[in-house]
């Protein structure tokens, strides 16, 4: 009897398929997440329709606008060497065009690298990551460094560049190459660090 119970148990719960929480895990790409369930914006989770949320900027993450050209970047002063110019700074960019523009000088003679760590989640579009010299020109790309097995919802991209002399552009920009939601989720935060190391 035992055996039958077990048997109609097992047979009946073949038919199961596990509930998925809400807020158990993060929105893939393009705000991918279960059926039943949407992407909340601002924590990039899978929430029910009711609690989900759309995009705004992180609170003070515009508090540098206009910051969209070289002639009105955020200035981060002047480069020392071994030291942190910008530490895991909070911002956005909300749409085509926007682009999210800083600056430093570096007047140093100890060589070394421009180091540039940025993360942002993967659920709403890509953005880019590159340094700028004063014509204009891109002399570095952030490539993709997410470790292997990370959950965390977001990608991270390393810029790792020669640290270069007088005056540098950072620039964070939506990849407008990348699926975006048929325009939907054209917008990101991210978090950003760049420091200089020695090599």
């Amino acid at each position: 009897m035992d055996v039958l119970k077990y048997l109609l148990v097992a047979v009946a719960c073949a038919a199961c398929s596990p509930d998925v929480g809400p807020g158990t895990y993060y929105c893939g790409p393009q705000r991918l997440c279960p059926d039943s369930l949407v992407c909340d914006e601002i924590s990039y989770t899978c929430e029910t329709e009711a609690a989900a949320r759309k995009f705004a900027c992180p609170d003070g993450a515009e508090g540098f606008e206009p910051d969209s050209a070289m002639n009105v970047a955020r200035d981060l002063g002047a480069m020392a060497c071994k030291t942190s110019l910008l530490g895991n700074w909070r911002g956005c960019v909300t749409g085509p065009g926007d682009v999210d523009y800083m600056k430093f000088e570096n007047t140093t003679t100890c060589g070394g690298v421009l180091r540039g760590v940025l993360a942002y989640p993967r659920a709403l579009i890509s953005v880019k990551l590159e340094a700028v010299d004063e014509a204009g020109n891109v002399i570095g790309t952030g490539e993709n460094c997410t470790k292997i097995n990370d959950y965390s919802g977001t990608e991270q991209l390393c810029l790792n560049i020669p640290a270069p002399q007088g005056t540098t552009y950072v620039r964070v920009v939506v990849d407008d190459e990348a699926a975006d939601c048929n325009g939907e989720c054209h917008h990101n935060q991210y978090v950003l660090s760049l420091s200089h190391e020695l090599s």
